[in-house]
């Protein structure tokens, strides 16, 4: 096995430190919105490792058709943190959610936001998988799913 493909691997899965900085991430979104944690989920991690290996694999960036939430994340580079920096890109669209019936109409721009911190949420799990290129693929998982439209997030 030659020295990139053996690196590449060693970057596929989160350590278990980036792994509880990220969950801790989503539990602070969550605290501050009054909502409660969320736990680790295995299965979810497992589910959305395999994805963001077919992600990595392929080159390609869109959701899979599951019946759990999903959040995706790309980077250009690797890192030893993709699930915790990914977390917090998905923090950042807080700024531009406006708590409301109407938070959907800018779904684009917030719905990773509204996915880490939906109420009815009460598990996580995350993969993450580094392409040929360097670029680095991340997947959550959530379940039960969020964001529908007709439904407030918290």
């Amino acid at each position: 096995m030659n020295a990139l493909l053996m690196l590449l691997l060693l970057l596929t899965k989160l350590s278990t430190t980036d792994q509880q900085r990220a969950l801790a991430i989503h539990n602070e979104a969550r605290e501050a919105v009054g909502v409660p944690p969320l736990s680790w989920s295995n299965q979810l991690a497992a589910d959305a490792q395999a994805y963001a290996e077919t992600l990595a694999r392929t080159r390609s960036f869109h959701h899979a058709k599951c019946n759990d939430g999903e959040n995706l994340y790309w980077y250009s580079a690797s890192t030893a943190t993709p699930g915790e920096d990914a977390s917090l890109s998905w923090l950042e669209e807080r700024a531009d959610y406006r708590h409301g019936r109407g938070w959907h109409r800018n779904f684009s721009e917030v719905g990773h936001y509204t996915q880490m911190i939906w109420k009815d949420t009460e598990q996580v799990g995350i993969g993450t998988a580094v392409a040929s290129d360097g670029s680095t693929y991340v997947v959550a998982r959530y379940h039960p799913a969020g964001n529908y439209t007709n439904q407030l997030p918290y």
